[in-house]
């Protein structure tokens, strides 16, 4: 196991997922160096495909990369038909949190970055919505995308020394999902035990400061979101040393939903900022 060359290996993984479904067996052959693999080989791929797949579902084979990272108790539903609004210029990658309990956020965050990695090309862009954002940005300082769009979030200087509240009842907990808007009450109390193991890992989350990114960061929010204001997006600036934008659409906590420019505007604010980080970074 020591011994496997892991970057053909990763590559040719990738490969797969871009080729129709057939056995394992057809899908080996004509594979260039790795025809004949030996039996570790291929077990060792069935379970990093499959595991991919957990996290990943859905990774089209073209397009500048967006990796979306999902708020508290979402899955990659939660990005469906964005794929279509922006385009067959990018390619719209929705992440799915596995329904485990986790030690804290940190171990979440080094798998999310071990899956990351292999799939990160240099113009690839993070964006994170709420919880995701947060999620996107611890990300972001394991392995390096070419740019950090957050949305929706409180910059990470709010949870320094963060002590976090007595958690919340399921009545309580319900409310705030409520006053946040973005799905009917009867939805709500469906994905409430979602909800509930996902804002109580974030809720611990608390940021330590250290190297600053090097890439662009944008900050996205709704003017009515009653959790985040302008004054909480601002202060992402800081977690860079490269460009910094903050943008303000009309809506709420999920403003995305409902202001007709989000799609047009995003697509956008990746035209603008994905570069590569070589480039965006000299």
């Amino acid at each position: 196991m020591e011994n496997l060359n892991v970057l053909p290996f990763e590559a040719y993984c990738e490969s797969l997922q871009h080729r129709p479904k057939r056995g394992l067996a057809a899908r080996t052959a004509g594979a260039g160096p790795l025809v004949g693999l030996s039996s570790e080989r291929r077990r060792l791929l069935e379970l990093r495909l499959k595991e991919r797949a957990a996290w990943m579902p859905a990774v089209p084979a073209r397009g500048r990369r967006v990796f979306c990272f999902p708020w508290a108790g979402a899955g990659p539903l939660a990005y469906r038909g964005w794929q279509e609004r922006l385009g067959a210029e990018f390619a719209v990658i929705p992440i799915r949190l596995p329904q485990r309990e986790w030690t804290g956020i940190d171990e979440l965050v080094e798998q999310l970055a071990l899956q990351v990695k292999p799939l990160l090309t240099d113009d690839a862009v993070f964006f994170g919505h709420s919880m995701g954002a947060g999620l996107a940005f611890e990300v972001a300082r394991r392995v390096v995308p070419a740019a950090l769009v957050v949305s929706a979030a409180r910059a990470p200087k709010f949870r320094i020394g963060y002590v976090p509240p007595a958690e919340p009842s399921d009545a309580e907990l319900l409310a705030q999902l409520e006053r946040l808007g973005g799905a009917p009450r009867e939805r709500l109390e469906a994905l409430l035990p979602a909800f509930r193991r996902d804002t109580r890992l974030f809720r611990r989350w608390v940021y330590e400061p250290g190297e600053l990114l090097r890439v662009p960061v944008v900050a996205l929010g709704g003017a009515e979101d009653p959790q985040v204001t302008a004054e909480h997006l601002a202060p992402w600036g800081e977690v860079t040393a490269g460009s910094f934008a903050q943008r303000t659409f009309a809506g709420g906590h999920f403003y995305f939903q409902t202001e007709e420019s989000f799609f047009t505007e995003l697509a956008a604010i990746l035209h603008s900022c994905a570069l590569p980080v070589s480039a965006s970074s000299s």
